[in-house]
């Protein structure tokens, strides 16, 4: 079935093609029509993402080309554009080439690349009539724009018509010149001239005759030469018209009566074209004076010249008519006039063609009621009746041609008298029978496509599931054993080995579930207020331990231009930095990883650069192509999917910039991300925590007071979440399936605060017993739990009433702030009952906020990492205090949540207790709109003032 999208998109074709053709009888220069023309096309939604166009016009000489009309196109452009010679760019080489042209690539299009022409690409269409090429229509779409079959067809079917409008508006305006040219020679002869049908009634008068004659134009047109003769002359026409019929010209001495009843005497010169019944054209000379008939001869002379040319332009007006006629044919558009006096219709050659009737065969309404289709006859004459009373007339219906059946579209307009009622009808009728067959193909490839992508989500859904489902045990089970073997440095440093290992599994999923979202299109690009420095910050502090552990000297430049805050997608920058570092780190031995960042103009460069292998050429011109790598061989030394650079610049392209890379083999590499800068107000970006602990640790339990129950069917999930919840303080029931869980709150619905549900579970899924639960406790939160990554699973649990969703392998931060974000009530209350008690008392705080000793002995193994973490916290949280109290100035509770939040995390990586509990209760007191939240607030960022002079003066203390 097709979506109401590419239906849509398809009538939206249709209505361009069609008003294209209407738009080749229509008044006004070419230059005019091509403009209407040109933005019509452009109106396309698929063709409207960058809506620039134009249309060039082959010049006499028929070697270069010459834009006509554009559309959003610079001035600059323009000027460059104005003259191409054939075979010159993609427009040029469209012309010579009679072929579409098209490119991905502004360097491989252009001869030279010219300023202001970096966004977009050629899309090149010869205009082309039979063997003759007219024109080019070029449009200028984004360099990502991908073409498809659809696309082509319709853009082929576009240059069709557009050839056909330019052929005739050519031709109409030859054959104005023409006819102008042959009313000159007419008007400027010194003699008389009429033209009459085969019956001798005047057509055409020319000014002379009128003057002489004494008769107004409008009494001599539709008179008979019988009625300006002698009575008794009618066998004497009779003759001279023969005698014209026989040889094509006669020439004869006669008188004519003029209005007052004189005959005057004229030398008459009678030539003869068989045109639309036949037609004489009558040159008169006055004889009656001598000098007229001693000009004879050289009248004579003209009268032959003006004849020759009358027959010449009788042949172009043919050639005209012919051309107009195969233009129809080409659009399979045809014309009809009905009289509403008899019903008689009046057909053009192309109307017969389509209904398949011999051309001149008498016909009338009822006849063309017989081609309709049965079951389309009463839409057809329900449509032709409202045109009577005023609606327009404009259907798509089918008609029967012996046993063929075609679909047309007609169109009508109704001429009226004086009294408001219908005198005749004009209208068109078009063929769109391979418009409605290309219709039908493009709904079954929609479909096809609707049914491959379905599949292939299915299958991206089941190997996130399967994988990620074991995945959660393992690095559930290495976090529980480093929470355990705190102080064990042995065994910390497997678990730490196992922890990274799992991460990096984890790393690799991701990368392959990105690349299938970016290649769908489904992958979000968010613009939200971040700090670019912080996350420059957040993406060192990431590799920070391995760049230490490797030896390697790190440089970090942020330039002075570096805004303090900007709009944009602070994740998928981050995601884009630890790629570039990460790769630094993998291919360099010795030496330094270099970071800068800062603004040029309107853009913000990061770049990073490393003294490592470096790569060749041919490596960097593959380096970004999916699963390719710079050493592919068996052999090769690094590992990797091959995706990590060519996410980071489609993310790149999709946030409206662009990657770059230099380098050279031996020495080392530097790459460049460039992304357009959004500004945002440095107020309105709230600080993010400082990088996770590895460890996980957290100095207190969250989670205490809260029961919790929890559906999974894998056992070793099921150990994990148990001690993760009950490190947390948390009094956890595990149960293996949905139905259990169901049972449970069957039993007692106030035996628990919050519900934490796997999705993929035997019996009955977690979805399923979701809905089952809110019907009966409709207050209890359900947390899903899931190892499907993709947003479709996502929306399928918040459909089923589940408040949020996990994504396995599961991180104990993630989880606890879950929780408290949708359970909060215990916890919060006991949080803000402490708060609000330190408050009332006014407690001092304590000297040392930070526990040393358990920070020392978390990260004994990796000192460097240590120093850095404690620099980040220094350099990254000293306004902090002062931003706290502004946004209590102005109750800005929200950002107080924002605050408090980040706090939280950054407590808990340093061990801060009482800096973690004041976060938490400010938070919660935000969150809810309490009274006592500037209060709490102040406490907190009086508490960050000694947290942040704590770490000053102690630095990192070695005991």
């Amino acid at each position: 079935m097709s979506t109401p999208i590419a239906l849509q998109q398809d009538r939206d074709r249709q209505t361009v093609l069609l008003q294209l053709l209407e738009d080749g009888f229509a008044e006004g220069s070419l230059a005019d029509i091509l403009d209407r023309c040109l933005h019509r096309i452009l109106s396309l939604p698929s063709l409207a993402i960058l809506p620039r166009g134009g249309v060039f016009l082959l010049e006499n000489d028929g070697s270069s080309l010459r834009l006509a009309v554009g559309v959003g196109v610079s001035a600059a452009t323009c000027k460059l554009c104005d003259r191409l010679p054939l075979g010159y760019c993609y427009c040029g080489r469209a012309a010579a080439t009679r072929q579409t042209q098209h490119g991905q690539c502004v360097d491989e299009r252009h001869d030279s690349v010219y300023p202001g022409m970096t966004d977009h690409g050629h899309y090149s269409i010869p205009l082309r009539l039979g063997d003759s090429v007219l024109g080019v229509l070029v449009l200028y779409l984004p360099v990502a724009y991908q073409p498809d079959v659809q696309s082509y067809e319709f853009l082929a079917a576009v240059a069709k018509a557009l050839a056909g409008v330019i052929r005739a508006k050519q031709d109409e305006a030859a054959l104005k010149e023409r006819e102008q040219l042959y009313r000159s020679f007419v008007n400027a002869a010194i003699d008389g001239f009429f033209m009459t049908d085969s019956e001798g009634r005047l057509l055409e008068v020319n000014d002379v005759y009128v003057r002489l004659s004494g008769y107004a134009r409008e009494e001599l047109l539709g008179m008979r030469i019988a009625d300006l003769k002698r009575a008794g002359e009618e066998e004497g026409i009779k003759a001279h018209f023969a005698e014209t019929l026989r040889q094509g010209w006669c020439r004869f001495e006669t008188e004519h009566r003029t209005r007052a009843g004189v005959y005057w005497p004229l030398e008459v010169s009678v030539s003869y074209l068989p045109m639309q019944g036949g037609r004489f054209f009558v040159f008169c000379r006055d004889i009656h004076f001598s000098d007229l008939r001693q000009a004879a001869e050289q009248l004579r002379e003209l009268n032959d010249t003006l004849e020759q040319r009358v027959e010449q332009r009788t042949h172009e007006l043919e050639a005209s008519r012919w051309q107009l006629e195969n233009t129809q044919r080409l659009a399979h558009l045809g014309s009809w006039r009905m009289n509403m006096g008899d019903d008689r219709l009046t057909w053009s050659d192309e109307t017969y063609r389509i209904f398949g009737v011999p051309p001149g065969t008498p016909l009338r309404l009822a006849d063309f009621v017989e081609f309709i289709h049965p079951l389309d006859r009463a839409g057809v004459m329900d449509a032709w009746a409202a045109a009577w009373l005023g609606q327009p007339y404009d259907i798509e219906h089918r008609i029967v041609i012996g046993e063929q059946i075609k679909w047309v579209r007609e169109k009508a307009d109704f001429q009226l008298d004086a009294a408001g009622q219908p005198l005749s009808v004009e209208g068109s009728v078009q063929d769109i029978t391979e418009i409605k067959q290309t219709q039908i193909a493009f709904q079954a490839t929609v479909a096809e496509t609707e049914r491959l992508a379905r599949i292939k989500s299915e299958f991206l859904a089941n190997m996130s599931h399967e994988i990620r489902t074991p995945l959660n045990g393992v690095i559930g089970m290495a976090q529980i054993g480093l929470r355990e073997s705190l102080g064990c440095a042995g065994s910390q440093e497997a678990f730490v080995r196992i922890l990274d290992s799992g991460k990096l599994l984890l790393g690799i999923i991701n990368d392959i579930l990105d690349f299938s979202k970016i290649e769908a299109g489904k992958l979000v690009i968010e613009s939200l207020p971040f700090s670019p420095r912080h996350s420059v910050e957040t993406a060192l502090a990431v590799v920070a331990d391995r760049i230490a552990d490797k030896g390697l000297a790190l440089s970090v430049a942020f330039a002075a231009s570096l805004p303090p805050a900007c709009m944009g997608d602070p994740n998928r920058l981050g995601q884009i930095l630890l790629n570039f570092l990460s790769n630094a780190v993998k291919f360099t031995a010795s030496g330094t990883i270099s970071l800068d960042a800062g603004r040029e103009g309107d853009a913000l460069v990061f770049a990073v650069g490393d003294t490592g292998i470096g790569m060749a050429p041919e490596q960097v011109a593959r380096l970004f192509a999916p699963f390719e790598q710079a050493d592919s061989s068996i052999t090769r030394q690094y590992g990797g999917t091959g995706l990590g650079l060519s996410i980071s610049q489609r993310l790149a392209e999709l946030m409206g910039g662009e990657t770059r890379v230099t380098s050279i083999p031996g020495s080392g590499s530097r790459f460049e991300l460039r992304l357009p800068y959004v500004e945002a107000a440095a107020t309105a970006v709230a600080p993010t925590a400082a990088p996770v602990l590895p460890s996980g640790q957290t100095p207190e339990q969250r989670l205490a007071g809260l029961r919790i129950l929890v559906g999974e069917d894998i056992e070793v999930n099921r150990l994990v979440l148990d001690s993760m919840l009950r490190s947390e303080g948390a009094a956890v029931t595990l149960v293996g399936n949905g139905q259990q869980a169901l049972t449970a709150i069957e039993q007692d619905r106030h035996a628990f605060d919050l519900v934490l549900m796997d999705v993929q579970m035997p019996v009955m899924d977690g979805r399923e017993a979701t809905r089952r639960i809110l019907a009966i406790a409709p207050d209890l939160p359900v947390i899903g739990q899931t190892a499907h990554a993709l947003v479709e699973e996502r929306q399928l649990c918040i459909e089923a009433g589940m408040v949020g969703t996990l994504t396995k392998p599961l991180d104990v931060e993630d989880v606890v702030a879950m929780v408290l974000q949708h359970a909060p009530g215990r916890a919060a209350a006991k949080n803000a009952r402490k708060a609000t008690a330190v408050t009332r008392v006014a407690a001092p705080v304590p000297a040392r906020l930070i526990d040393w000793e358990k920070l020392q002995a978390c990260h004994a193994s990796r000192p460097a990492f240590l120093d850095k973490l404690i620099g980040i916290a220094r350099d990254s949280q000293a306004a902090i205090p002062a931003t706290i109290r502004a946004a209590a100035a102005s109750a800005d509770l929200r950002q107080i949540y924002q605050l408090a939040h980040g706090i939280k995390g950054l407590a808990g990586n340093f061990f801060a207790r009482r800096l973690l509990e004041q976060a938490t209760a400010t938070g919660a007191a935000a969150q809810h709109g309490r009274a006592e939240t500037p209060a709490l607030a102040e406490e907190l960022a009086r508490q960050m003032e000694t947290f942040i002079e704590e770490i000053r003066q102690q630095g990192s203390p070695r005991v």
